[in-house]
């Protein structure tokens, strides 16, 4: 069941499991002017390196937006108890008024007056997006997690802190609860012999650079790409095309941490959510 704003073509439902608050309402255009401003002061914010306020100022206009004339957003966390994951669910393939809600920064929702609904340590509020339907989930196996972890930083690219990442899985988990394997080649190809030669593993963890424009040929289609590694180090850029084919035996989770692989190929002037 979702909590929380799904998407049709150029409309949306605010729901609260089966449950819908309010009237179905469109996107208007000047409902994507309004949310498209408000990404763009957003990200004009994060490289100003602005302070909280900024980001208050910019939480409420979305509040706004969201509750409308039925009060819909103040229904939905008053049905709300405890751990709240807003989902925001688009089509699986989003129009342009779909884009402009998804690209929202819904993270940074704050009351009229108060602050943001992320800071309140009881409601922990968080966002999830998510295109299309989700499938059926198969429920975990008996086992401790296990979790390979792969950073990839080419010569050309600015050197990431992989190990501190590590160490926060570590952290996180507890090297007694999880079976930690690193794959420091940064390959593609050498990460899917690892996994072949562990016969599989429930997740993959990739860290690495990465860009949502990436041009193969000059003819061809704009793609995402992370920058991985080639055997001597250099960049690589690969697709998720590529990860799949050398995955043999695919892992139940891929967790990507890398820059814009939340941006669409066609976007551009906006930090990812």
């Amino acid at each position: 069941m979702v909590t929380g704003l799904v998407l049709d073509g150029s409309s949306f439902e605010i729901v609260a499991g089966p449950d819908r608050i309010g009237s179905r309402r469109r996107v208007s255009a000047q409902d994507q002017a309004l949310l498209a401003g408000i990404g763009t002061r957003y990200v004009r914010a994060v490289y100003a390196d602005a302070t909280d306020d900024v980001f208050v100022t910019l939480g409420r206009d979305l509040w706004s937006w969201l509750e409308g004339d039925q009060g819909q957003l103040t229904a939905l966390l008053e049905r709300s108890s405890g751990l709240m994951t807003f989902e925001v669910r688009g089509p699986r393939s989003p129009n342009e008024a779909a884009w402009a809600v998804l690209r929202a920064p819904w993270e940074l929702l704050a009351r009229p007056d108060g602050g943001f609904l992320a800071a309140d340590a009881v409601s922990r509020f968080c966002v999830v997006r998510r295109l299309g339907v989700p499938g059926v989930v198969p429920s975990p196996d008996g086992h401790r997690l296990g979790l390979v972890f792969m950073a990839s930083a080419p010569r050309q690219q600015r050197e990431l802190d992989f190990e501190a990442e590590e160490a926060a899985i570590l952290a996180a988990v507890d090297e007694t609860r999880v079976d930690l394997v690193v794959e420091d080649t940064g390959n593609p190809v050498q990460l899917g012999r690892r996994l072949a030669d562990l016969d599989g593993m429930p997740v993959v963890h990739l860290s690495c650079h990465g860009v949502n424009r990436w041009q193969a040929r000059a003819d061809g289609q704009r793609v995402p790409a992370l920058m991985m590694e080639d055997e001597i180090g250099g960049e690589l850029p690969t697709t998720a095309a590529d990860l799949i084919e050398v995955m043999t035996k695919a892992p139940r989770l891929v967790f990507v941490s890398a820059c814009l692989t939340a941006a669409s190929a066609d976007a551009s002037g906006h930090l990812p959510p």
